[in-house]
């Protein structure tokens, strides 16, 4: 007996370590994306303010603007995030103090902001274990554990320098919670630590991400469905718990309504038809199986689709029953199934009702995630004769192992940057600007901070890049005053540069001129193989000078 403790616990160890060398390997070979960029300039004590926007920054001095500021605090980091992001503070606080704490480390500063993400990813393995173990079994928290390890979904958040992983974090306590608290509710006991501890929880998950409130909707009418179907007495516990996680979130009430009318919150679409439940199901599918489609030739798309729905197919049409036998012996089934079935019928009314499409991007079904893993790693561990899984059941442990190594082939695609790419193609990009002459400037204009920061993500991938990374210069330029200005100031301070790429949000093709004629003499003639539009159009210049020795 006590051999086969060690052995268990032993086992939970090693998929840990797994899920650990998977977050951390490659952690800065993926560049910098939009978002990141706006993680790194707040939890870096920084605002918007610092970044020279009148006059062109040579990459090396960009990279040292990039850098800890020790005299913040987390009460100044939040004032930074009310008047110029839409976000809760507590993740940009953490995130702030860690890198305090690993400042001096010989580390990249992708390494650096995206290793605690990537921290909290690996403490949810054990998280999701302790889910299944008290909803499930021990053996279903082994399984589930794995299936959160291997997840290339997971994997993809994880190592990104975003508030994901650490409310995923706090769902899955929160979901321990109220599987303990549908327990007793079972077994007609009142524990009012559990009712306190679990409103408190809640209320944190809304200072960390403000998408939390949809999984803490879903958990009050779960809980609510609940206790209308046992006839539950005590509705005052109910009732208060949900009091005190709005008591407790009512310093930061104003804050939250203000944001959700920010400018910065509209970029999301109207949905297009169906497209939203199709898009729901590829991020179900993303979860296990992730493989290279995106960027890829029509050839490969085509077969890595059809591989993808062969292997899917396969594992649902396995499942299935094995899941019908959870669902009508195990009571924790209910309340997961329900909290994942209000999710999205919450999804549907802000895609549908409010006109908001959060499914366009796979990363907001981070919410109902962990309810998801839970339950396929409890169905995993079903016997084809209904009973749970042993350690040496040969056909349930091929099947495991066959999950595993597409799970795993799926990890290798999202660390090298095939599968879950990041938007913009920022990999493509500079690679392009890298094929410049050494003097070279980069024209970022913007209407937004979000565009603004897509240029200088770029830029922070190039300066690494670049063998002389102070001959290359970045222009951030304000697109809210007419076009005609920006060719003037191009114009005027493009004097020294060989080679111009410019990247203008909202113009066209014909929009670039054909030559820009500079102050300091020579011009910038276009090349008309260099124009490129990937979510905004991008168009190379080659420049000569008068006093250019022939």
């Amino acid at each position: 007996m006590k051999k086969i403790f060690h052995q268990h616990y032993l086992i939970l160890v090693l998929i840990t370590i797994l899920g650990t060398i998977l977050r951390f390997s490659y952690l800065d070979f993926k560049p910098f994306g939009i978002d990141e960029v706006i993680t790194t300039i707040f939890s870096l004590g920084l605002t918007y303010d610092n970044i020279p926007q009148t006059t062109p920054i040579p990459l090396t001095e960009l990279a040292q603007i990039f850098t800890l500021n020790p005299d913040q605090s987390c009460p100044i980091i939040a004032q930074n995030l009310i008047t110029q992001s839409t976000h809760p503070p507590l993740f940009f606080c953490t995130l702030y103090q860690w890198l305090n704490l690993i400042n001096n480390f010989p580390i990249s500063l992708l390494e650096k902001v995206r290793s605690l993400p990537a921290l909290y990813g690996v403490l949810s393995i054990p998280l999701i274990y302790l889910l299944n173990r008290v909803a499930f079994s021990k053996k279903a928290g082994l399984i589930g554990a794995l299936m959160m390890a291997i997840s290339p979904f997971h994997l993809y958040l994880s190592q990104e320098a975003r508030h994901y992983t650490l409310p995923i974090l706090i769902i899955i306590i929160s979901l321990i919670l109220l599987i303990k608290i549908h327990q007793n509710i079972l077994a007609k006991k009142t524990n009012y630590f559990l009712w306190i501890t679990w409103a408190l929880i809640n209320s944190l998950a809304l200072y960390i991400h403000y998408f939390s409130a949809i999984a803490l909707m879903a958990e009050y009418l779960t809980l609510f469905v609940i206790l209308t179907q046992t006839k539950f007495k005590q509705v005052w516990i109910y009732l208060g718990s949900c009091l005190l996680t709005g008591i407790l979130f009512l310093p930061w009430l104003s804050i939250i309504l203000n944001h959700a009318n920010n400018d910065k919150t509209s970029w999301l679409s109207p949905p297009e038809g169906l497209s939203p439940i199709f898009q729901t199901l590829i991020a179900w599918v993303l979860m296990i199986i992730a493989l290279p489609m995106e960027e890829q030739s029509l050839l490969i798309q085509v077969f890595m689709g059809i591989l993808t729905l062969i292997l899917t197919g396969g594992l649902l049409f396995y499942l299935i029953p094995k899941f019908k036998h959870l669902w009508y012996n195990y009571p924790a089934t209910f309340p997961l199934v329900l909290f994942i079935g209000f999710v999205l019928l919450e999804f549907i009314t802000i895609v549908y009702i409010l006109q908001k499409d959060i499914t366009i991007a796979p990363r907001y079904h981070f919410i109902y995630y962990p309810a998801i893993c839970a339950l396929l790693g409890a169905s995993l561990t079903i016997e084809e004769n209904n009973v749970v899984l042993k350690y040496n059941n040969k056909p349930q442990n091929k099947v495991l192992i066959s999950l595993l190594i597409i799970s795993l082939i799926s990890c290798y695609f999202v660390l090298i940057n095939l599968a879950l790419n990041k938007p913009y193609r920022p990999q493509f990009v500079t690679q392009q600007f890298n094929q410049s002459p050494d003097n070279l400037m980069i024209v970022m204009g913007y209407e937004n901070v979000t565009e603004m920061a897509l240029g200088i993500g770029y830029s922070l991938t190039l300066e690494k890049m670049r063998k002389y990374p102070e001959k290359t210069n970045l222009f951030l330029f304000d697109l809210s005053q007419k076009n005609q200005v920006l060719w003037d100031q191009i114009s005027q301070f493009s004097t020294t540069e060989d080679h111009l790429w410019i990247i203008a949000p909202g113009l066209l093709d014909r929009a670039f001129p054909d030559t820009i004629v500079r102050q300091g003499g020579g011009n910038c003639d276009r090349n008309e193989k260099e124009f490129y539009r990937i979510g905004f159009p991008f168009q190379g210049y080659s420049c000569s000078r008068i006093n250019r020795k022939s």
